[in-house]
């Protein structure tokens, strides 16, 4: 419930901002006799539109809950570097070497696996289908 509510008033400080761009410009445009309320509000609705967008995919990066370690490795692919005896593997995931356990099926170097959990430091993976 809390994280919603962080949410919404996310959104809502943001439409606040967005609001007062656009309305100052036009408020000093028509003060100052520069353009009409309208033309300048025009001028600045591509800076409340990028406005828009940043809030959205902040509000959206929030909402997300953060993978870190060996568990956000799941359902990620990656490539065989060596296969050792007894279905043990060397494997490159996200660009770092890791040891790995095949759970079924068999590959060769170079192959592409995804990684379908760990068990402490070493993935389990599976040959990648198609």
């Amino acid at each position: 419930m809390a994280g919603r509510l962080v949410l919404l008033l996310a959104l809502l400080d943001e439409a606040a901002v967005i609001l007062l761009v656009v309305g100052g410009a036009a408020y000093l445009a028509g003060r100052l006799g520069l353009l009409s309320p309208v033309e300048a509000a025009v001028m600045v609705s591509p800076v409340a539109i990028f406005l828009a967008v940043a809030a959205a995919k902040a509000v959206e990066a929030m909402a997300r809950r953060p993978r870190v370690g060996v568990d956000a490795l799941a359902g990620s692919r990656g490539r065989v570097v060596e296969v050792r005896e007894g279905g043990r593997l060397l494997v490159e995931v996200e660009g770092e070497l890791w040891r790995g356990t095949l759970l079924r099926g068999s590959v060769k170097p170079g192959d592409t696996v995804v990684v379908r959990g760990a068990r402490g430091l070493v993935l389990l993976v599976e040959p990648e289908e198609g």
